[in-house]
């Protein structure tokens, strides 16, 4: 039993690995022919609890924040700072990005592997 426990730390290790590589910052773009302030209205899924943002002003002032509630009318962020959705110019969320999820999970899939081989490897040099 003993010999499968670095295995397991090893898979475990990849894992939080490639989940901590598979998001990036996207950009919102508006939905056809509306304004951003009406897809962010529009769209309840846009925005959650929590999401990372970086909300580009009118002004052309940036704002990076944690997302606590989206109304109708406000952006409130964590810090006590609220946004009003007609002064969003432009606005980038933290989502899963498969790019990155695809090259993260190759590169543990390998990392894994060289993992097992070295083990074999080792096993069989020590006569085990």
């Amino acid at each position: 039993m003993r010999k499968s426990r670095p295995f397991a730390v090893l898979l475990f290790s990849t894992i939080l690995l490639v989940a901590a590589g598979c998001t990036s910052m996207q950009q919102v773009d508006p939905s056809q022919g509306e304004s951003l302030a009406d897809t962010i209205r529009q769209d309840a899924a846009l925005l959650a609890l929590g999401d990372d943002v970086e909300i580009t002003r009118r002004d052309g002032r940036r704002i990076k924040g944690k997302v606590l509630s989206v109304d109708a009318d406000t952006i409130a962020l964590e810090g006590g700072l609220a946004i009003s959705i007609n002064d969003v110019a432009g606005l980038r969320v933290r989502k899963v990005s498969p790019g990155r999820t695809a090259v993260a999970a190759a590169g543990g899939y390998v990392l894994l592997m060289a993992a097992v081989v070295a083990g074999a490897i080792a096993t069989a040099l020590s006569g085990g």
